[in-house]
């Protein structure tokens, strides 16, 4: 499934090279990743379609990573090399550690909705998370806070406290924007199930 979103992509940008788009992301199973011909087929898709790999966001998550490290940061390489930067998704899970993941060549992490989820319930909690954003923006990496679906989460006082005028902080979920449907039909059309998933990232430069 993966590589027919991925052709999709390529090809929605193609065809539609007029669009105000500047990157799609899509997330990459490990058995793809890893697999042997990943970087070949990437490359020739890029060609076919004649779209430069820089349009194009691989999200990752932490126990893809943990598979096979070495491995996975020699694909990163590789490919950024190209231009294709990388997410890590669900960052905040458990399966891995701050250390191997500051390893690998991230461009942007995305903090799972748990994390988010716990900053409402207590500074302390709060504060641990916003140490996190502190680090990770401070070792060069963009931010997103996942799971932001209602504005009380958006504009809440603990969520507030750790974004607030904080560059390079952004926000996914539903309250952000609803799922792009002419996007989704056009490009997604035979997975109606990604709708819920496909979701406008809102930059955090207002949050009060």
């Amino acid at each position: 499934i993966t590589w027919i979103v991925l052709e999709k992509a390529c090809r929605f940008f193609a065809e539609n090279r007029e669009l105000p788009i500047g990157q799609i992301s899509v997330n990459m199973a490990c058995q793809q990743l890893l697999d042997l011909r990943f970087e070949e087929r990437l490359r020739k898709l890029c060609s076919k379609y004649k779209v430069g790999p820089e349009k194009l966001r691989i999200e990752i998550t932490e126990r893809t990573m943990v598979e096979d490290p070495q491995r996975v940061r020699e694909i990163m390489m590789n490919l950024g090399e190209m231009g294709i930067r990388f997410y890590l998704d669900d960052f905040g899970i458990g399966y891995s550690n701050l250390a191997m993941m500051l390893e690998m060549p991230f461009e942007t992490v995305k903090l799972d909705s748990s994390l988010i989820a716990n900053i409402t319930k207590g500074e302390r909690k709060c504060h641990t998370v916003k140490l996190l954003v502190e680090l990770l923006h401070n070792s060069g990496l963009i931010v997103v806070a996942e799971g932001i679906e209602e504005e009380k989460k958006r504009a809440g006082k603990y969520l507030g406290m750790i974004l607030k005028k904080m560059n390079r902080s952004f926000s996914e979920g539903y309250y952000a924007h609803m799922a792009a449907a002419w996007l989704v039909a056009e490009c997604f059309c035979c997975f109606p199930a990604t709708t819920n998933c496909f979701l406008k990232t809102c930059q955090l430069d207002d949050v009060t």
